[in-house]
């Protein structure tokens, strides 16, 4: 009964190994000169949007609710004081 449970639990896991290691990679090589360009193009498009992303400032809610503003808010006051 162990043995066959084992043998069933190996080729299980061989079998989603295999599948998850499939044909369905990313990663191809073309020696195609236009594809070339169209993947530089779109690394360059993603990269500017990358570079504005980061531009952007971030607006926050300046409402702060519950014990975290009280909190929060005592620390300002003592940070004040010195």
């Amino acid at each position: 009964m162990k043995k066959t449970l084992i043998a069933t639990l190996v080729s299980l896991f061989a079998v989603v190994g295999a599948h998850a290691a499939g044909p369905g990679g990313a990663v191809t090589t073309s020696t195609d000169p236009a594809k070339a360009a169209a993947v530089e193009r779109h690394a360059q498009e993603l990269k500017t949007q990358g570079t504005t992303a980061a531009i952007k400032p971030v607006v926050h809610s300046q409402k702060k609710v519950g014990k975290h503003a009280k909190h929060h808010a005592s620390h300002k006051v003592a940070a004040k004081k010195k």
